[in-house]
């Protein structure tokens, strides 16, 4: 029940069970978010894995969606890839085919990822052709939002960096709004979501001029 993110905590109790309920703002901590909604994020992550080139530079965002994105790196060589997030850099260490870099930066406790000032000044340094991204929210009228300030920054200037976005977002955050506003939808963007999204929903992103790829 806590894994599935609709209950923060779930308490036994004489005759039964108590349930304590996620507040929409509050974003779960990371380990607890990487089993939630598994099986939708490694299918996002596989076909994900299907616009990488060999000689690739890209940037991987941090999260849940994009650590399992990278473990399926494995299968490729000689790319550069360029991370916000230690548990990413920890993955992509595991291979040498890989040349790997980590933003510095503020570290979020629980998250693993990085943000704050130095962050934003050490992604200047960098152009790339493929920037693969997360969210934890994706509205066309709304744009991107994230549940957390600490990344906004960041994931603005990510949406900057690339000649390509790839957006990776199951699809239950798929219409959906959290607290902080991020960016509009970028124009050269691709949406890598489950094929479980609402029909009427795909049509309307279709319609909007996103490559919208189902997974």
């Amino acid at each position: 029940m806590v894994s599935s993110g609709k209950y923060e905590t779930v308490n036994k109790v004489y005759g039964g069970l108590t349930l304590t309920k996620t507040p929409l703002d509050r974003e779960l901590i990371f380990e607890i978010k990487k089993n939630m909604n598994k099986r939708l994020k490694v299918n996002i992550a596989k076909k994900a894995i299907q616009y990488i080139d060999r000689f690739d530079k890209i940037i991987i965002d941090s999260g849940t969606t994009c650590l399992y994105f990278s473990e399926q790196l494995k299968t490729k060589k000689d790319i550069s890839v360029i991370t916000l997030d230690i548990k990413i850099a920890e993955e992509l260490g595991k291979n040498s085919n890989i040349e790997a870099s980590i933003i510095g930066g503020l570290v979020r406790p629980g998250y693993f990822s990085i943000g704050g000032s130095i962050a934003l000044e050490n992604l200047r340094s960098f152009y790339v052709k493929k920037v693969f991204m997360s969210v934890d929210a994706f509205d066309l009228e709304f744009g991107i939002t994230n549940a957390s300030e600490f990344e906004v920054g960041v994931k603005r200037k990510l949406l900057e960096m690339g000649a390509h976005v790839y957006i990776l977002a199951d699809y239950l955050k798929i219409k959906t709004q959290t607290l902080y506003k991020v960016a509009q939808i970028p124009n050269v963007t691709t949406l890598i979501t489950n094929k479980e999204l609402d029909t009427e929903i795909a049509d309307k992103i279709k319609e909007a001029g996103i490559d919208l790829v189902l997974a």
